[in-house]
């Protein structure tokens, strides 16, 4: 399997590009069509988008890069199970745990957000809580630092610990809340799996 990385800081670039990659045929007409997309938000966007020129258009599946890479890793290793990567069950998860921390000072600013004149907001709790989730997700791709200092107790790297920004402590609380109810696997820490079973 080979990956192809295209880089521009022109939109309209890219997606010329994607559509020329996406106009060549699969191996198989019953090939599903797999497309990375930054985060899940997009995922309407380019449908909207692509259903518009194309009219009809099916066999495809949109895939963050974390989700990709343990699905990659996943059958790399032949079986091997790591914790399922979903942002919308992340999502709900979050959403059921934040409200029994609303009491702790550091999470007052969620609070307040969520907090309407007439109580609890469900709609802005879902959505806080899916903008959390994205970011989470983020994290167990590009910040395995934060991840590990999560996992050893402490809100922040230690090497920038005197840059210990506001969210860190109701992050980390969060995310400790959620863990203990959900598995979450960085990728760093699938690939090290990945090079132990090579060896």
């Amino acid at each position: 399997m080979s990956v192809g990385i295209y880089q521009s800081l022109c939109f309209e670039s890219l997606w010329s590009h994607f559509q020329d990659v996406r106009a060549k045929s699969l191996s198989s007409p019953l090939d599903k069509e797999v497309i990375l997309v930054p985060a899940t938000g997009w995922e309407s966007y380019f449908s909207r988008r692509l259903a518009c020129q194309n009219g009809c258009w099916a066999q495809y599946r949109f895939m963050t890069p974390g989700h990709w890479m343990t699905h990659t890793l996943h059958e790399a290793l032949e079986g091997k199970k790591f914790p399922k990567r979903d942002v919308e069950v992340l999502t709900w998860n979050i959403a059921e745990n934040l409200p029994r921390l609303f009491e702790k000072t550091e999470f007052s600013p969620l609070r307040d957000y969520v907090h309407t004149g007439d109580g609890l907001d469900m709609r802005r709790l879902v959505d806080l809580s899916r903008s959390i989730a994205g970011l989470f997700d983020q994290y167990l791709v590009s910040r395995p630092d934060l991840i590990e200092a999560w996992e050893s107790g402490h809100d922040w790297p230690l090497q920038d610990a005197e840059l210990l920004p506001k969210h860190a402590t109701w992050q980390h609380q969060l995310w400790e809340e959620v863990r203990r109810s959900l598995p979450l696997l960085s990728v760093d820490a699938m690939v090290g799996s990945l090079a132990e079973a090579l060896e």
